[in-house]
C-alpha cells in the first residue's frame, strides 16, 4: 500500500506542478509583495515618526499658549500699573507747577525785602553824601542785594 502511494504521488506530481511561465509569474508576485511590503513598513515607520513629532509640536504648542496667557495677563498688569503711574504724574506735575510758583514768589519777596533793608541801612550811612551820591549808593547796594540773593535762592 506504501508503494501504491508513492507511485500515486510520483504520477500525480507532474500533473500539479506549475509550468515556467507560471513559476516566473509567482517569482515576480513575490518579489513585488516584497517591495510593497517593505515600502510599507518604511511608510509606517516615517508616519510613527511624523505622529511623534506632531505630537512634540502640539505639547509645545500647549505650553506656548500657556506662556502666551501669562504674557497678557503681566502686559494688563504692566498697563495699569503705567496708567496709574501717569495719573501720579500728571498730579505730581501738578503739585511741582503749584510749589514752584510759591517758591518764585517767596524769592521775589525775600529778595525784595533783603534789598529795602540793605538799601535802608546804606542810606543811614551815606545820608552825609553830597546829594546824586546819597541816593545812587543806596540804590545801587540794594539793587545788588536784590540780585544777589534773589541768583542764590
Amino acid at each position: 500500500m506504501k508503494t501504491f502511494f508513492v507511485l500515486f504521488f510520483i504520477a500525480v506530481t507532474p500533473l500539479l506542478a506549475l509550468t515556467q511561465e507560471e513559476r516566473d509569474t509567482v517569482v515576480e508576485m513575490r518579489e513585488t509583495i516584497l517591495l510593497l511590503r517593505a515600502g510599507l513598513d518604511s511608510a509606517y515607520k516615517a508616519n510613527e515618526r511624523a505622529l511623534a513629532a506632531v505630537a512634540n509640536a502640539s505639547a509645545q504648542t500647549a505650553d506656548l499658549s500657556k506662556r502666551l496667557k501669562v504674557a497678557a495677563e503681566e502686559v494688563a498688569q504692566l498697563a495699569a500699573e503705567r496708567d496709574r503711574l501717569t495719573t501720579d504724574l500728571a498730579a505730581m506735575k501738578v503739585n511741582y507747577d503749584r510749589l514752584n510758583a510759591r517758591y518764585q514768589t517767596a524769592q521775589l519777596i525775600i529778595a525784595l525785602s533783603v534789598a529795602f533793608a540793605v538799601g535802608m541801612l546804606a542810606m543811614q550811612f551815606t545820608h552825609t553824601l553830597t546829594p546824586p551820591y546819597g541816593i545812587i549808593v543806596p540804590i545801587a547796594a540794594g539793587a545788588a542785594a536784590f540780585f544777589g540773593i534773589y541768583i542764590i535762592l
